[in-house]
């Protein structure tokens, strides 16, 4: 498999990008520089790609079932499946291309299947449990990781053909998923659309022109795109515009659209926030620091309840956060740049994107978080082959670093997501500074009390943090005495 000169400049681009974003040692400045995406450019090299360098193997016609959950709203097994031939979309055509490339080097053939993400996890323990083999890989989001402690997925880290420290994994992921070295489920380039959930900020350019407020690019350049930042500009934008005495997304103009069960997140990992820390010997433990927290909280507080902003709490209308602003109605809407295509793709006013900002300029990166929603990869443990569907796993992401990846900047800025260069270079400030935290992909007791607190309008959440800190404790605990548990 070859690489093209296209995709080592956009590889390379992206690397300085995020160099540059993170503002390198001592530094917090950000290059407006913009990767070269002139597909013109595109010529093949005889340098060998990293799929290349896996072992030869044949496989003799196997047959290899993955099984993704997807959402409908955000075409999440586009991870793996395809419309079974390049159709011109972008994210479709490479990964077909990629699969194909997996195909002829192990001689397999990859089928594919999707569904909700809670049959998927019916389906996993069905075919764990009965000891069936129609899907070798899994990529499924956050709410399967409960199964791992139950175990029905494979220790990664325990597979020879699988290499969790190459950089087709991602380390950071890597790092927070692993308890005592095991690793039970994993992400890096074999699921693109996971890369791409990184939570953010759009704005409404028309509304910022016609208030004369300048576009907040050269903040977030310059290091101070912070809260407070935020809190200043957005402290009256909200305005009861038609006059009734009352707020609704139709008459109305707010300073920020958001859904409950994303922004609190969002905001809170984008602050420097973190519910779990890595302890000794790869233990996972409780980082519940009551008045960190407690400072992060006040200030999300205050920008979506304190300023009124338009919080969507019922699912009923989880749509209604996204038209409040395309219609106009919203100077700011906390979105994830997989779910902008869909949610925006109608708008008129032009919108540009931003990174979530910082809690200080002293806060070294902007930083985003993947919403639980974001594809995992996981190996059940019932495998008939380890070692088989480890290198199988293996050469997917392989492949996705050399084929998907580099062209992952393409895909969103080429798309009519990215609308002006600036966006495009947020784009890469939000894609280089993805967190994890253990506690929050796993789901524990407790991880969602930032949503809690905020739906019910509450000022504080020191009392909620105290009440919830030994079940929260106990929680993580259960986990790591699980996987302590398990050959």
């Amino acid at each position: 498999m070859m690489k093209t000169k296209l995709a080592q400049l956009l590889l390379l681009s992206m690397i300085a990008a995020s160099v540059t974003a993170c503002g390198g040692e001592g530094s917090a400045a950000v290059t407006n520089e913009i990767p070269a995406t002139d597909t013109a450019a595109a010529v093949e090299t005889e340098e060998a790609g990293a799929l290349d360098g896996l072992a030869v193997q044949d496989f003799g016609g196997h047959t290899f079932g993955v099984l993704a959950a997807n959402d409908a709203a955000n075409n999440r097994h586009y991870d793996i499946a395809t419309a079974g031939e390049e159709n011109g979309d972008i994210l479709n055509d490479l990964v077909y291309a990629r699969n194909r490339a997996v195909e002829e080097k192990y001689n397999i053939t990859i089928t594919t299947a999707d569904d909700e993400y809670a049959k998927v996890m019916d389906t996993i323990r069905q075919q764990v449990q009965g000891g069936l083999t129609d899907y070798e890989l899994y990529l499924a989001d956050g709410h399967a990781t409960m199964l791992a402690a139950e175990g029905y997925f494979a220790d990664m880290n325990a597979i020879s053909t699988l290499d969790l420290s190459q950089p087709w994994w991602n380390q950071k992921a890597v790092s927070a998923l692993s308890i005592e070295g095991k690793v039970y489920f994993s992400t890096g380039d074999i699921n693109p659309t996971t890369m791409m959930s990184g939570g953010g900020l759009v704005f409404n350019k028309s509304l910022f022109s016609d208030n004369d407020i300048a576009y907040p690019y050269d903040a977030v350049r310059a290091g101070k795109w912070t809260i407070d930042a935020m809190l200043s500009l957005t402290k009256d934008m909200s305005q009861d515009i038609d006059g009734d005495g009352s707020m609704s997304p139709e008459n109305d103009r707010y300073s920020m659209s958001s859904w409950c069960a994303a922004s609190p997140f969002a905001f809170f990992y984008g602050l420097g926030g973190m519910m779990s820390k890595k302890g000794e010997d790869d233990v996972p433990v409780l980082d519940w620091d009551t008045d960190r927290i407690s400072a992060i909280y006040e200030d999300i507080y205050t920008l979506i309840i304190g300023q009124k902003s338009y919080f969507v709490t019922d699912a009923g209308k989880y749509d209604t956060n996204f038209k409040c602003f395309s219609d106009g109605h919203a100077f700011f809407n906390q979105i994830s740049l997989l779910t902008i295509d869909r949610n925006l793709r109608d708008m008129e006013d032009d919108y540009g994107i931003l990174p979530m900002p910082k809690y200080d300029e002293a806060q070294k990166d902007y930083l985003a978080y993947v919403n639980a929603a974001g594809n995992l990869a996981m190996i059940p443990s019932s495998a008939e082959n380890p070692e088989r569907t480890g290198l199988l796993t293996e050469a997917l992401a392989a492949g996705a670093y050399d084929m998907i990846t580099p062209s992952l900047y393409e895909i969103i800025t080429k798309s009519r997501n990215v609308r002006d260069e600036e966006s495009a270079e947020m784009v890469s400030i939000i894609t280089s500074n993805i967190v994890y935290d253990t506690f929050y992909l796993n789901l524990l007791d407790g991880y969602s009390i930032l949503q809690e607190r905020l739906t019910a309008k509450s000022e504080s959440i020191a009392s909620a943090l105290e009440s919830k800190r030994s079940a929260a404790e106990k929680s993580l605990e259960k986990l790591v005495e699980a996987y302590k548990s398990m050959n």
